[in-house]
């Protein structure tokens, strides 16, 4: 049996209008891909500032940096400096 990355993320909101997103794994692909959605429409609503936690990240593709760079370009916060693929 093919051993399957996995990837994991946590969302917590805040008292101060923030949206905590915490990813593990790998966030590639279709994942990446979603997750963005998610953070898109909460920040979109302009009820939301995302903090992004990266501390157990393993891997990302060109669609994970794109999820980063978003965020850094809506004004959130990425607690770990990432190196894009």
């Amino acid at each position: 049996m093919q051993n399957m990355a996995k990837t994991h993320f946590s969302i917590s909101f805040t008292d101060d209008g923030r949206l905590n997103i915490g990813i593990a794994g790998d966030l590639t692909g279709s994942r990446a891909r979603k997750i963005l959605d998610i953070v898109e429409t909460a920040v979109e609503s302009d009820r939301w500032k995302v903090r992004a936690e990266l501390d157990d990240l393993i891997s990302l593709d060109s669609l994970g940096s794109r999820v980063i760079e978003w965020i850094r370009e809506k004004g959130g916060e990425v607690n770990q400096a990432v190196i894009s693929p």
